[in-house]
């Protein structure tokens, strides 16, 4: 990054960049465009993000002994909930062994 960047504020980005600027800093703007610049990006919601990493710890938990009870409350989501994402990390499970 040149120098001259470095000495770069908020206001001197474009508006729509702005807010992003505010939340990762002016650096982080000019490194992002430099490393995604062009290319179409979709950024989540944060439940959408953190989804599979939240369903992982689900199953380790309840693998460990956790019960679906415990699990719901402790992830705010309902007891149906924590049975459908059980299922489908088994699912998943048996799928990546039988193809292994």
């Amino acid at each position: 990054m040149e120098k001259w960047m470095h000495k770069l504020k908020v206001e001197d980005l474009p508006e729509v960049y702005q807010n992003l600027a505010q939340v990762i800093g002016v650096d982080g703007v000019i490194k992002m465009t430099q490393e995604f610049g062009g290319t179409y990006m979709y950024i989540p919601k944060v439940d959408g993000l953190l989804r599979v990493a939240r369903d992982q710890k689900i199953a380790e938990a309840h693998k460990n002994g956790d019960s679906i009870r415990k699990l719901a409350r402790e992830f705010g989501i309902s007891d149906s909930r924590v049975r459908t994402i059980l299922n489908e990390y088994a699912l998943d499970q048996n799928q990546l062994a039988l193809f292994d």
